[in-house]
């Protein structure tokens, strides 16, 4: 047998080679302020000399926008663990052994060279401070869930004339507050992906599901195989993206040559907020036109329904005013819009049978959930559950926990919490047992949910899961 897909590989070009990179959300103002930050970046393949980008500009509700001013930045490496490279930038700015700040342009992306050799699937630690002395402030990203954190990264956010060292130890746990870079380049013929789109995409609502620590619903695909940056950013739209000014997505446009293949997952935030379909699919194909020489690969969007039972059913989910809109959109986009090269059908792996509902139990054609539905009274102990007290139902293997029926954005239990054995007690009910993510959450009511969403709009972690699973045909199309 040959193998001719290396064949058709790009020509060797400046481009991502990692993932764990995104673009900043947050900004704080004042005199003096700080941000300092250990974000981890995991690499695609061997890196000599790369580039790595910070972003000093932001998306915030869908709108791009940048400080008044410059700040003052230094950065550094650590690979192997400790072992520092600061950038060559930073070390020409200061005196032998001593580096020094370079000055951050607002309203641009600052790329940094690094003088190190990092071999393919490193974890990277990226070592980061801002400084803005002026008042127009610093920037960082807060993930949507504490689960979002890579291991070992922190952010240290404060005011003050002379803020630590750039090594400095951090103290606390790590946390989903965090400026990473936006850019990690090196020389490359692989492929690599920019990832647009909406909560769906930004990851968090169902915590991080491989061991690369990616999160969103295609990026935990395309992670395992390629580098990407994602500028997905919850409670956007693609219609503030294509009909906004231009300075409203200039700095996300000057990110494209780094990239072979561009991910349009934007959809449900316009069709919530009244766009009709043929607008909807107007503005997918308007996308695509800013990335002619880009492979544009297009979504289609998982069910959009409300929910009468905690989605515990598939009679519990309704139409209501989306979904029809949802399968009208899915089925123009599968019959392909001007410019996109191929889909990820995410909504055929949600929803297999085409029912315009999500899966209530890991059978995709189980019309109600394995379990019934259930409120218990209970805690968790790192992975331990404790039931003192079921009110109905029973639980078991498969069961999903919420704290509140409806609710996406659940910290306690951590969205996608799932039971995976009976330790002690009666079956099904008081006793203990196992659950899939180490949280402390204290005594109070919980409910199970269903299999697919509790929403109605995001997916659990498991179906998520086997959504990606279903792409791996699309990803095989990113190889060639």
């Amino acid at each position: 047998m040959v193998e001719t897909r290396n064949a058709n590989l790009p020509s060797q070009y400046l481009g991502q080679v990692a993932t764990g990179c995104y673009m900043p959300r947050s900004s704080i103002t004042g005199a003096n302020r700080y941000a300092r930050t250990r974000d981890m970046v995991i690499t695609t393949e061997v890196v000599t000399n790369p580039k790595v980008g910070w972003a000093r500009w932001r998306v915030a509700s869908g709108i791009e926008s940048a400080p008044a001013a410059a700040c003052k930045f230094i950065a550094a490496l650590e690979y192997p663990t400790g072992v520092f490279t600061y950038a060559d930038q930073c070390i020409a700015a200061g005196t032998p052994g001593s580096p020094a700040e370079v000055d951050m342009a607002a309203n641009a992306t600052l790329l940094l060279d690094f003088a190190v050799t990092i071999p393919k699937g490193a974890q990277v630690y990226v070592w980061a401070r801002q400084f803005s002395a002026d008042g127009s402030g610093v920037l960082w990203r807060q993930g949507q869930h504490p689960l979002t954190a890579r291991p070992g990264c922190y952010l240290d956010l404060g005011q003050n004339a002379s803020p630590p060292a750039l090594l400095n130890a951090f103290g606390g746990s790590p946390a989903e507050f965090s400026f990473p870079p936006v850019l990690f380049l090196g020389q490359t013929r692989r492929p690599s992906v920019l990832v647009f789109g909406d909560s769906r995409e930004e990851g968090g609502t169902e915590g991080p599901r491989t061991p690369h620590y990616d999160n969103g619903l295609c990026i935990g695909a395309i992670g395992r195989h390629f580098g990407y940056t994602s500028v997905a950013e919850s409670s956007s739209s693609l219609n503030q993206f294509t009909g906004g000014s231009s300075a409203n997505r200039s700095n996300r446009l000057a990110l494209a040559p780094y990239f072979t293949h561009i991910v349009n997952a934007w959809g449900v935030n316009d069709i919530g907020t009244g766009r009709t379909v043929a607008q909807f699919l107007a503005d997918r194909a308007t996308f695509a036109g800013y990335f002619p020489n880009k492979q544009v690969i297009g979504t289609t969007m998982p069910p959009y329904v409300p929910y009468t039972d905690g989605g515990r059913t598939i009679a519990g989910q309704s139409l209501g005013t989306n979904q029809p809109k949802v399968r009208e959109a899915n089925r123009a986009i599968r019959a392909g819009i001007a410019g996109e090269a191929f889909i990820f059908d995410t909504a055929r792996g949600a929803d297999p049978f085409d029912r315009d509902a999500y899966s209530v139990d890991p059978d995709p054609s189980a019309t109600t959930a394995r379990f019934p539905a259930a409120q218990i009274t209970a805690s968790i102990s790192a992975t331990t559950l404790t039931v003192t007290a079921v009110t109905s139902g029973t639980l078991g293997y498969g069961t999903c926990l919420t704290e509140g029926l409806g609710n996406a954005y659940d910290s306690s239990p951590y969205y996608g919490t799932m039971i995976l054995e009976q330790l002690t007690g009666t079956t099904g009910g008081v006793g203990t047992y196992r659950v899939n993510f180490s949280q402390n959450t204290s005594w109070r009511t919980m409910y199970a949910g269903g299999w697919g969403s509790k929403d109605g709009l995001h997916l659990n972690g498991m179906l998520a899961e086997q959504v990606r699973e279903r792409l791996a045909p699309a990803i095989d199309q990113i190889r060639r």
